[in-house]
């Protein structure tokens, strides 16, 4: 978000590596969670980045009529920063999938054939593919392993393999990412009746980063479009997502015990239950942002 754009960009604002499934270094948008080993403010303002687009993705559908559609489901078309006014722009298929994302200079793809997807970043001023990765699927259609090769100019070449876990209910609990670079991340994720409550970052086994999340049960999350497991956008290939919007959470570096950031986020819902804007507040520093969605 608006936070330390420069610093911590999802890979949707640029050169941010890129790393198949989720948080941070995420490549944020650009789903390559391969942090380059972030600093505490880079994660801070990636987080929020994040959260801002897991929210602002909570949103999918809308154009049809009430015959065809009557359960008056919505497309997104795009969602815009009300400070800035960058955009990002989404495409889906038939079946409600992210197909494609397109934010400022990136255009990011998603094909997927059988039991294989393939993710491609393709960078417009520089005329050619920055990110490539094939991702391997269970028989649930979720991503369980994959590799990827990274050209940013932002940092030397480098391959990356993942693995990914799920539970018996179909939420993923662990992801791993290591990189011919040198970098290791495992990611941990907790569940609590549907709902994202806590995940951990580990860099080379040892803790770095540990983030919490709590819920307003009554906003449903209509769109179920998530972030946070590949540090990309998706609707499909990664598991079950939260069943609710999360109105507040804050992260705790490691070895330390204190908060070391705290957002709390303030939706505004259509008659259906879609959002249609939201703010978030940072509780250290006063940090306000906005975001508005725009549906078809």
């Amino acid at each position: 978000m608006s936070r330390a754009k420069a610093k911590w960009k999802p890979s949707w604002q640029k050169d941010l590596k890129f790393e198949p499934y989720p948080p941070f270094r995420l490549s944020s948008f650009h789903i390559t969670f391969s942090l380059i080993f972030p600093t505490q403010t880079q994660i801070m303002n990636k987080n929020l980045t994040l959260f801002t687009l897991l929210l602002l993705l909570a949103l999918v559908s809308c154009n049809k009529d009430d015959n065809n559609n009557p359960a008056h489901k919505k497309v997104l078309d795009y969602i815009e920063n009300a400070i800035s006014g960058d955009r990002t722009f989404f495409t889906f298929n038939e079946s409600g999938q992210i197909i494609r994302e397109t934010e400022g200079d990136d255009v990011t793809t998603y094909t997927a054939n059988g039991n294989q997807l393939d993710l491609s970043q393709f960078r417009n001023s520089e005329n050619r593919v920055v990110a490539d990765i094939s991702y391997n699927l269970n028989a649930d259609g979720n991503i369980i392993s994959g590799t990827g090769d990274f050209t940013y100019p932002s940092s030397d070449p480098y391959a990356a393999a993942y693995t990914v876990e799920y539970n018996t209910d179909g939420f993923m609990t662990r992801r791993t990412n290591i990189q011919t670079d040198g970098e290791f991340w495992t990611y941990k994720y907790y569940w609590s009746n549907g709902d994202l409550t806590k995940m951990e970052w580990f860099s080379h086994d040892t803790l770095y980063l540990t983030i919490q999340f709590e819920y307003s049960k009554p906003l449903e999350d209509k769109l179920q479009i998530d972030v946070y497991k590949i540090l990309r956008p998706t609707t499909s290939w990664t598991g079950k997502s939260s069943k609710h919007l999360p109105n507040h959470s804050f992260g705790i570096f490691a070895p330390g015990s204190h908060i070391s950031y705290d957002y709390s986020y303030l939706y505004h819902l259509d008659a259906d239950g879609y959002i249609t804007s939201y703010l978030t507040h940072d509780a250290m520093g006063g940090l306000a942002d906005s975001t508005v969605y725009h549906y078809q």
